[in-house]
């Protein structure tokens, strides 16, 4: 797959410029969109998925969602199965979006220091700082869920913590 530099965003067909990207890599992939709700926004084929994440360069701070840890994990306990991130920098100038970079990567070529799982429902894996994201070399799906486990133990550590401070408050 390849991105072009720049494109015009066209805010009456589109509601977002991450559904505007969504719509590039169908288009580029001949893939079938995913329902808003689902794991990955396009499914490539019958075991591969691409989450599309658009980060604007001109914010100081992103920290986007990548999943809910629990569809993540219960879609990644099959070794067939494949998810990836197209992660898209880019700079708004009007209805021109300027692509800065962007990356297609596997899950588990996210290093696992610049991620994070957070109180969102069950839990959602983040990116800590989409601006400091960096890339490792494919870890192998064991050891990658394995890591994910360790940050959901700390997660609901901290979710325990919350739980007992509440309860305590109304004792």
């Amino acid at each position: 797959m390849q991105l072009k530099d720049k494109y015009i965003f066209d805010s009456n067909s589109f509601s977002s410029v991450n559904e505007f990207f969504e719509d590039v890599v169908l288009k580029e992939t001949g893939g079938s969109k995913l329902s808003p709700k689902h794991l990955g926004d396009v499914r490539i084929d019958s075991t591969t998925l691409i989450d599309v994440k658009s980060i604007n360069m001109g914010k100081k701070f992103h920290m986007p969602n990548l999943a809910s840890q629990n569809k993540l994990y219960d879609y990644l306990q099959d070794d067939k199965n494949t998810l990836m991130y197209l992660l898209i920098w880019y700079e708004k100038d009007g209805n021109n979006l300027h692509i800065n970079k962007w990356a297609l990567k596997h899950i588990e070529e996210l290093d696992p220091k610049c991620l994070v799982v957070q109180s969102q429902g069950l839990g959602v894996l983040q990116i800590k700082n989409a601006n400091k994201l960096e890339f490792i070399s494919k870890i192998n799906r064991k050891k990658w869920l394995n890591i994910l486990k360790s940050m959901v133990e700390s997660f609901l550590l901290k979710e325990e913590i919350k739980i007992k401070n509440i309860r305590n408050k109304y004792k």
